[in-house]
């Protein structure tokens, strides 16, 4: 029985410690991205090492190389990828991360954030990653960026389509007309010769999870379409970036046929997953293993450093807007992309919720909840178990659910499960009791529901596990 098998990880974002790894602008930087950034080299060689150590057959990169298209990132990290190429083939897709699409490339020194970084441009892109995929392609699309789509044939009569998909022409995340219909041709000529096709880009088809997160800005703009159109051709895998989230959800397009997308989470930040994909001649298994360690500056890091750098995005934004730094504040959230004015008008209720979730505690919320309501949606009995858990335990235990894939289970019926479920079901009880009739109204508050659902389980697919039938 042959067997191939494939690493894939996602959104390396390698930052070049060059750039500025020191001072309150840096730090602050740090502190408000999910990722590492100083960290990233040490992250991707520990990873690296796993890699080239296993027995698979070759590594997949699904975009966002580079941490913002900057020179000396990219040429890191391609002295990375050769050196690793001296063991395993490495097949890339790029994205608009690795170009720096949105001009905001940038280095710190002290408290001086500065935009004078090189970067490479769209139209370098293919020729500085050739050795990574379109030399060794059997059909290769340029786009009309200078990008490559490519296709590359593994044994065991796998096939596997590499694209970009940066620009659809019309001001979103996708693909051209011509780009699309290529894309559509491949996967129906390989299909015909009874290949399995797999696909990897870097934006989203299919909503993980809710609209409410995973819509406007991480699908492509016609992701409807697309996810359609590959199904229907014979796609039967697509392995997606750009979320940073760990997701594997299935489509079934009209005429039945079925396409599992897999959402890589970010290799740079927690949970640092690689998604081993294992195919034999009946079957199909995906298992995510994670980085438990790597080494920074000699000092050995584990998974709880991940974690707490990735809820301190929380904490700390939180606690600055209770406390008496209003510049620091302000300049935090600059780096989340929020404006000076509204970041002041903000900082009252940042101030007022940072006070009521470190300071509340699960049983006491519910309890108040109880008594202002008829029907007691809290059991008692479950409150009590959470009578040491803060408010804010559960914001960041629900975030770094999002991020793993509900890695940490949190079984139907136990108090934790009890106690969110009814939650979530307050807002549509309340649409209800006050005869809300607004059409938004009610799909937020049933999304609401459905959101912390599949926060709590992973949805109706383990998110780390599948195994399927090849055929």
């Amino acid at each position: 029985m042959g067997k191939t098998k494939l690493t894939f990880i996602a959104d390396t974002h390698h930052y070049s410690k060059t750039l500025g790894i020191s001072g309150s602008a840096y730090e602050r930087r740090s502190a408000t991205d999910q990722k590492c950034l100083a960290e990233t080299g040490a992250i991707i060689d520990a990873a690296l090492k796993i890699i080239s150590q296993s027995d698979t057959d070759a590594l997949m990169i699904v975009g966002d190389v580079s941490d913002d298209g900057e020179r000396a990132s990219h040429e890191e990290m391609l002295e990375k990828l050769y050196k690793f190429k001296q063991k395993k083939p490495v097949y890339v897709t790029l994205a608009t991360h690795d170009w720096c699409c949105d001009q905001n490339a940038r280095r710190y020194s002290g408290d001086e954030v500065f935009h004078d970084v090189e970067t490479v441009k769209h139209t370098e892109l293919r020729q500085m990653y050739y050795d990574f995929g379109p030399g060794e392609a059997k059909a290769e699309f340029i786009t009309h960026l200078g990008t490559s789509s490519y296709k590359i044939e593994f044994p065991n009569d796998v096939v596997l389509l590499s694209l970009i998909d940066d620009q659809d022409g019309e001001g979103a995340s996708g693909f051209t007309p011509d780009h699309l219909e290529w894309i559509i041709n491949q996967i129906k000529q390989e299909r015909e010769k009874g290949k399995l096709v797999i696909g990897m880009e870097h934006h989203l088809l299919y909503q993980h999870i809710s609209p409410l997160l995973s819509g406007h800005g991480l699908c492509c703009g016609k992701h409807e379409e697309y996810i359609e159109k590959f199904c229907e051709a014979g796609m039967r895998l697509v392995f997606v970036g750009h979320s940073h989230m760990q997701r594997i959800d299935s489509y079934t397009s009209e005429n039945g046929n079925v396409l599992y997308e897999i959402n890589v989470g970010s290799l740079v930040g927690y949970p640092a997953p690689m998604v081993n994909l294992s195919i034999t001649d009946d079957k199909i298994e995906i298992k995510t293993e994670h980085i438990k360690e790597f080494k920074y500056n000699e000092t050995l890091y584990n998974e709880n450093f991940l974690k707490n750098h990735a809820t301190n995005i929380i904490t700390r934004t939180l606690s600055l807007a209770k406390r008496g730094q209003k510049e620091e504040y302000i300049k935090t959230l600059a780096e989340l992309g929020v404006k000076r004015e509204t970041a002041e008008k903000l900082r009252p209720v940042l101030n007022a919720v940072g006070e009521f979730v470190t300071r509340t505690s699960v049983a006491s919320f519910g309890e108040f909840i109880n008594l202002c309501s008829f029907n007691n949606p809290f059991e008692k009995s479950d409150l009590k178990q959470l009578k040491d858990k803060k408010i804010i335990d559960i914001v960041n235990d629900c975030f770094l659910s999002l991020l793993d894939g509900a890695l940490t289970k949190r079984p139907e019926g136990s108090a934790y499960y009890n106690v969110l479920t009814s939650f979530s079901k307050i807002p549509e009880r309340l649409v209800r009791a006050l005869k809300i009739k607004s059409e938004k109204a009610v799909f937020l508050s049933a999304e609401f529901e459905n959101l912390i659902w599949e926060i709590l389980s992973g949805g109706k697919i383990d998110n780390n596990y599948l195994l399927i039938d090849r055929n």
